[in-house]
């Protein structure tokens, strides 16, 4: 945590800009703007209610301290939210938007370049939690991988026809690790994907679900927007 602190004077502008839903990070990626992507911001944004309300389910279930918690010295940069720490919103809720645009604009996987950026923004955002002292590199490691289920799940019930890979976290195991998009994600030939390993390990995948009917209009008409096809 002492070293992640060096960096907030660095990060300190971005990291009051991410207090929020920081969509506006995905929109640099895409080149994302209300007049053309409407419907893709609704999607986004649906996905991250989503995120966050099953992050919120599982904070309060396990309930674990903040940071400032353990050490008068940690000092947050904002003042510490009342729910617990484990998974870190913030890194559901970026992950899970950056598979919705993955399968969105990218379908058939053949633009790497987009998929690792998407990725490492959402890296980003949630390393700044641990920065501005309101997470541990766990709660992102944990945020991640599930941001990352979830997004694979909601892009199902939408229509996207994607598979669907449960994922476990191992908490204790940990400890002092910092987080790291390489421990969730690998370039393996031509395909970014995710990846088991310590700290993450991935479950068979299974079939996509049944799309949901209202999602899937949404889902088609976002797709629209990037294709051109009315």
């Amino acid at each position: 945590m002492r070293g992640y602190g060096d960096l907030r004077g660095d990060r300190l502008a971005e990291i009051t800009t991410q207090l929020g839903f920081p969509t506006a990070y995905f929109s640099a990626v895409i080149d994302l703007h209300p007049a053309r992507n409407a419907r893709t911001l609704e999607l986004i944004a649906l996905a991250q209610g989503f995120a966050a309300t099953v992050a919120m389910r599982c904070k309060h279930a396990l309930a674990c301290p903040r940071p400032g918690s353990y050490s008068v010295q940690i000092q947050p940069m904002i003042v510490t939210p009342g729910h617990g720490a484990l998974p870190a919103a913030h890194a559901v809720e970026a992950f899970i938007v950056a598979e919705v645009i993955k399968h969105l604009v990218d379908p058939g996987a053949q633009n790497m370049d987009l998929r690792r950026m998407l990725d490492r923004a959402a890296a980003w955002i949630s390393v700044n939690r641990t920065v501005v002292g309101v997470h541990f590199p766990a709660d992102s490691l944990s945020g991640a991988m599930l941001g990352q289920t979830l997004g694979e799940y909601f892009c199902a019930r939408a229509g996207a026809g994607t598979p669907v890979q449960a994922a476990t976290f191992d908490g204790p195991g940990v400890g002092s690790e910092d987080f790291s998009l390489g421990t969730l994600m690998e370039l393996s030939g031509d395909d970014w994907r995710r990846k088991s390993g310590a700290r993450i390990a991935l479950a068979p995948v299974v079939a996509a679900p049944e799309a949901a009917p209202a999602l899937s209009w949404l889902w088609q008409a976002a797709r629209r927007e990037w294709t051109g096809v009315v």
